[in-house]
């Protein structure tokens, strides 16, 4: 049976900071002899990602770890969730003037009361106490920003997840953008008054991202639709739109989307049509596409296949990455992910830019 190696909580923060890569010679400052208590850095993938701070050879995880996990309704938008606030962040702090460290001041039950209904034992929460008003504020999550001179807390981003659908209820209920927008800010303000109760963050940028969190089949995920920053006190000002999409890519539904208006569903569809004809033993082909300020930043493909040997999974393999490399003529990243029964058996990867691909098969 094929080994596969399962990836840390971790592992994929850290992978969370830049994407897909490899960590280039000289860049790593980890040093075995390092003084215990002395801070040292993980390098960087690229001048796009951030350094994360590691103390005593251990990556300080968050109090909040794995809340956004078991509170966050599919894994897609837990994966959007978080990478999209890394987004907003590098617009107020360069990569190059902060490392990035996962949030240390928001604490687990402090967390817990804020996103649950106000009520007279919970005065803090943040969610209606009316039972008959839908339940928005899912989440928040902190990510700390240390300036690379002093290694102290220099900037903090926050993004508060909102339903767009509320499970608790029975039948569930729908939410309409207005309403969340407007219990997203809401939050926010409060979410900003808890940060700068904490000595010595009065006067630390905060900027707060608002997340709509797609229903749980959307295999797509949520956006981010909205930020505010502030400089210094408990107001926040100027709230701007995220220009930010996650689309799912089918082909023959006519909803309206940056894939249907620039060609990329019609050239997944090719490329599906393509592949099911090659190899009839699919299960499903998926495809999903992520723009910003309205650009195509990646596309992400999924193949489910049944397995019936190395040697046809192997042509298969090799069908599909000159599939991808012929049919995918597009301005981002483009990768194809291909599953078995077994698990993961092949990956293939086009580079922005690049017109050829680079082919991974997993024995």
């Amino acid at each position: 049976m094929k080994k596969i190696k399962l990836a840390t909580v971790t592992a994929l923060s850290l992978a969370l900071l830049a994407g897909c890569g490899k960590i280039e010679k000289g860049t790593s400052h980890l040093d075995p002899d390092t003084p215990k208590g002395q801070a040292v850095v993980t390098g960087r993938i690229d001048d796009e990602s951030y350094e994360s701070i590691v103390t005593d050879g251990h990556y300080q995880t968050s109090p909040l770890r794995g809340l956004t996990v078991n509170l966050l309704n599919s894994q897609e938008n837990t994966v959007n969730y978080e990478r999209g606030l890394i987004e907003i962040s590098k617009e107020h702090f360069a990569t190059d003037k902060f490392y990035f460290q996962e949030g240390q001041l928001l604490q687990r039950e402090q967390v817990l009361d804020l996103i649950e209904r106000k009520s007279s034992d919970n005065p803090k929460g943040l969610n209606p106490e009316d039972k008959n008003k839908p339940y928005i504020f899912q989440q928040v999550i902190e990510q700390d920003f240390l300036d690379k001179k002093t290694k102290k807390i220099a900037g903090i981003s926050l993004g508060v997840a909102l339903n767009s659908v509320d499970y608790s209820a029975e039948p569930p209920i729908e939410i309409k953008d207005p309403e969340i927008e407007e219990a997203g800010k809401a939050a926010a303000e409060k979410l900003l008054e808890e940060i700068r109760s904490f000595e010595g963050m009065s006067d630390v940028p905060v900027t707060i991202g608002l997340y709509r969190q797609a229903n749980s089949n959307d295999i797509s995920g949520g956006s981010y639709f909205a930020q505010a920053f502030s400089k210094e006190g408990k107001k926040l000002t100027d709230w701007s739109a995220v220009e930010e999409e996650h689309v799912a890519l089918m082909p023959g539904s006519n909803n309206p989307s940056s894939a249907a208006e620039d060609g990329l569903e019609a050239k997944f569809a090719d490329f599906k049509n393509s592949v099911e004809e090659f190899f009839p033993n699919n299960s499903g082909i998926s495809g999903t596409a992520y723009y910003r300020n309205r650009e195509l930043q990646k596309t992400v493909i999924k193949i489910e296949t049944k397995y019936f040997g190395e040697t046809e999974m192997h042509s298969f393999i090799q069908y599909v990455s000159r599939a991808t490399e012929t049919l995918f003529n597009v301005a981002g990243a483009v990768e194809v992910q291909i599953n078995s029964l077994e698990g993961p058996e092949g990956f293939v990867k086009k580079e922005a830019g690049s017109d050829k691909v680079v082919t991974n098969v997993f024995n």
